[in-house]
């Protein structure tokens, strides 16, 4: 039980770190889309993962902060490549 509170944590970190880098390292593109995609994969992964841990009631907190990472990487990337 204990361990997955500390995977969670791994997770946030990871997806913050990439979206940092992400924003720095915007001057290489493929590297930028690689980060991009990871961190996507992250955020799914956690959502997902939340859901099948807690149900929907449950993991409203935590998927509702990798939706709002994921919308705003969205974001940036929409206003990077416009």
């Amino acid at each position: 039980m204990r361990w997955e509170k500390e995977l969670e944590l791994i997770a946030a970190i990871l997806v913050l770190f990439t979206g940092v880098v992400v924003q720095f390292l915007m001057v290489f593109t493929i590297f930028a889309l690689v980060m991009i995609v990871i961190c996507f994969l992250i955020a799914v992964f956690s959502f997902f993962w939340a859901i099948n841990r807690w149900g929907w009631r449950g993991c409203l907190g935590i998927s509702g902060f990798y939706l709002t990472l994921l919308f705003a990487m969205l974001a940036g990337i929409w206003l990077y490549f416009h």
